[in-house]
């Protein structure tokens, strides 16, 4: 159930976009004592968090989560929750709940089972309705954590779990970071919408390609474009 709204410039397809999720967090909590709200990390969406941490909401009644996260600590410029704690957990935002992944306080010794058995739990405790998640996509296709035939990809996709341990194939995409840890399909697909953001035109046309192939490993961001579930709200611009 795709939804394509394509712009000509980021300025205008990020306003559009914070309209979007202002409008569907606004329905949501009409009918909602407490909503779930799950984002992305990554340069593009900055400005978005920005915007939305100065729209009036009730936001104590918002749990923020992430999508996914990095093995690396809270500090490092890597780290998805440092992102979201200097652009969205602020002004109006700041009174919202915050649910980061485990492994943003874990050291190297602590076990991978430890880490997933935590995050599972953090994010089985998440209110219902899960309102909505942002999603990226990468120029190989990969949306949240879920890289093209990463080790852990295959469980990620059957599981009926919130989290996954991913370990990705290294590459310019990846970064030199080819740990992580991602929230599932299964779980990313209790969301009431999906909202995809990219930009570029090399992005669109693996865009397109999803759209229709049948290797979903390969190109991961397809089992979301080709679901019949949960509505995704498409946001692209040059």
């Amino acid at each position: 159930m795709l939804h394509e709204h394509f712009f000509s410039d980021c300025s205008s397809m990020l306003d559009a976009l914070q309209s979007a999720l202002t409008l569907q967090l606004q329905q949501d909590l009409q009918n909602n004592e407490q909503v779930s709200l799950f984002l992305s990390g990554g340069t593009t969406p900055g400005p978005l968090y920005r915007a939305l941490a100065r729209t009036t909401l009730p936001w104590q009644r918002v749990n923020v989560a992430l999508v996914d996260e990095r093995f690396v600590p809270v500090t490092d410029d890597g780290s998805n929750e440092k992102l979201l704690r200097a652009t969205l957990l602020l002004e109006h935002a700041a009174a919202a709940g915050f649910t980061g992944m485990s492994v943003a306080s874990s050291n190297q010794q602590t076990q991978i089972s430890t880490l997933i058995q935590a995050c599972n739990a953090n994010y089985a405790k998440l209110p219902h309705p899960f309102s909505a998640a942002v999603l990226g996509m990468g120029a190989d296709g990969h949306t949240a954590s879920l890289f093209p035939h990463a080790v852990g990809l295959h469980e990620a996709f059957t599981v009926q779990q919130p989290c996954a341990v991913i370990h990705a194939h290294h590459s310019p995409v990846t970064g030199a970071v080819t740990e992580r840890i991602s929230m599932t399909p299964w779980a990313l697909l209790q969301c009431r919408c999906l909202y995809l953001l990219f930009t570029g035109n090399d992005k669109k046309v693996v865009y397109e390609q999803a759209k229709t192939t049948s290797d979903q490993y390969t190109l991961p961001i397809a089992l979301f474009l080709q679901q019949q579930k949960v509505p995704v709200e498409v946001f692209w611009c040059p």
